[in-house]
């Protein structure tokens, strides 16, 4: 995984998964809001993941 070119669809994911969050929390469905903010905290952890290896692959190279 090319980590340049991930981190495009992971800003993605995360805004239409935020964007979901709000949706659902405004239905008060609250499993799909605690299912939304589970999703949201993984793929931010994603995003800084993907952010940390483009470093490290900077720097090795």
């Amino acid at each position: 995984m090319i980590p340049a070119r991930i981190i495009p669809v992971l800003w993605i994911r995360f805004l239409v998964i935020l964007a979901f969050l709000v949706w659902v929390t405004t239905q008060q469905q609250w499993l799909f809001v605690a299912i939304a903010a589970i999703l949201v905290a993984i793929t931010g952890f994603q995003i800084a993941g993907a952010y940390r290896a483009k470093r490290e692959a900077r720097r090795d190279a």
